[in-house]
């Protein structure tokens, strides 16, 4: 089921580097920005690293030098993720909403929203979320799967398994 604790950034964020390893990786990249100060791709490894490294202030204000750049749903999502992790969710929400406009089919967005509002207690305004999803996209499995994730967690095994069948073959 959807954890409503943890957001992400991409599949597989979640391995946070070692304590003594930390500031060896951020030394590193920081040195590779250094290099390439104008290569996107560098600050965005250096948002990722500080997220999952639990320090999002510092993703945060990468994120808004990327979303100055050029706002990708996935630079979006990141920040979306930077400050809901500082508590910040009114504005996470706005990011994610954001990215889901920019780019209907990355999942993350959703996901993270959906964690949002789970957390505040809304799994109806998460249900509807991802029902719009299906509707606009029926071959976003994806969207379809942590649809059927909500039901199953709401007890309502008839709408999971209507939700996850191949549309035209319920």
């Amino acid at each position: 089921l959807i954890s409503p604790t943890r957001f992400r950034l991409i599949p597989k964020d979640h391995a946070r580097p070692r304590q003594e390893d930390r500031k060896k990786v951020e030394a590193k990249l920081r040195a590779n920005l250094d290099k390439h100060p104008d290569d996107p791709a560098v600050y965005e490894e250096l948002a990722v690293f500080y997220t999952i490294s639990g320090q999002s202030k510092k993703a945060a204000e990468i994120y808004e030098k990327l979303l100055n750049m050029e706002a990708t749903a996935k630079r979006l999502n990141g920040m979306g993720v930077a400050l809901a992790n500082m508590g910040r969710r009114e504005e996470a929400e706005q990011y994610f909403l954001r990215a889901i406009e920019k780019d209907p089919l990355f999942y993350w967005s959703y996901n993270n929203l959906i964690r949002l509002y789970r957390q505040n207690g809304n799994l109806n305004r998460a249900v509807s979320l991802l029902l719009e999803a299906v509707l606009a996209h029926p071959e976003f499995l994806e969207a379809r799967l942590g649809l059927a994730r909500l039901f199953l967690a709401s007890g309502d095994l008839n709408s999971a398994e209507n939700i996850i069948k191949e549309p035209g073959n319920k």
